[in-house]
Formats: structure tokens, C-alpha cells, sequence
């Protein structure tokens, strides 16, 4: 059975350009053509949709491990092959959900279908949302 990689891209403090970093790796990765996902990590304050352009509604993390949503929609990046789990919605403290097995098995659900699963999270050393991601990473 294959299993994809996850990578979890973490930086110690805001504004170094991590998540142009993540979106860049993401990128190249399916323009080589690989399977790639790049969630949005950091529920406090979803910045990959914009990033890319994209301005359509979904659900994304927030709404699933909240239970407002049941599934999630996979955004296609246009003329990429790339995909985007991001979402509308934001969360105060996310530690929980990001730490939920429901957060565990969206992750295992991933991995059986793509070859890379980058996360974006926020930053490590102001929150602890991105340790509650750490564990699931490669």
C-alpha cells in the first residue's frame, strides 16, 4: 500500500516567509508531477487560499474537526496539479481540534492517496498549535 509523506513546516516566529516557503515546495513538487496537498495549519488565520488566488468558499479543518461540516473539499490550484485544504473559518485556541483523532484520521486518509502532505503551521515559538501538528509529520 502506498503511503504518502507528510511534512510539517514550522518556523520559530512570524513573518520569515514560511508559508511562502511551504506554497513554493508544494508546487515544484506537483509540477514534477507528484500528488500533492498543502493544508492550511494554522486555523487562527487561514492565509493560503488568498495566496494563491483563490477566493471560492469551503470548508477546510476548521469545519470538519469542529463538527459544522462533514467533508471537506479539496481546492484545486489552478494550472497546477496542486491541491489546498483551507477554509473560511477560524478558531481561537485550535490545540484541541489539531490535536483531535478525527485531525489523525484525515491525515491517514491523505496519506493513502497522495505522495506529499504539506502542512503550514503557524508559528512554533509564540503558539503550541504547531506541536499538536508535529506528530503527525514524517
Amino acid at each position: 500500500m502506498h503511503m504518502g509523506v507528510t511534512v510539517s513546516v514550522i518556523s520559530g516566529k512570524g513573518g520569515t516567509g514560511k508559508t511562502t516557503l511551504c506554497a513554493g515546495i508544494a508546487a515544484c513538487l506537483a509540477a514534477e508531477g507528484k500528488r500533492v496537498i498543502l493544508i492550511d495549519g494554522d486555523l487562527r488565520k487561514q492565509s493560503l487560499k488568498p495566496l494563491f488566488g483563490i477566493g471560492a468558499h469551503s470548508d477546510g479543518l476548521v469545519e470538519v474537526l469542529s463538527g459544522k461540516a462533514k467533508n471537506f473539499r479539496l481546492l484545486p490550484v489552478p494550472d497546477s496539479g496542486l491541491l489546498l485544504l483551507s477554509g473560511d473559518g477560524t478558531v481561537a485556541q485550535p490545540q484541541r481540534l489539531l490535536g483531535s483523532p478525527c485531525m489523525g484520521q484525515i491525515l491517514e486518509l491523505l496519506r493513502q492517496k497522495l505522495d506529499y502532505i504539506l502542512i503550514d503551521t503557524p508559528p512554533a515559538g509564540v503558539l503550541s498549535d504547531a506541536a499538536a501538528l508535529a506528530k503527525y509529520a514524517d
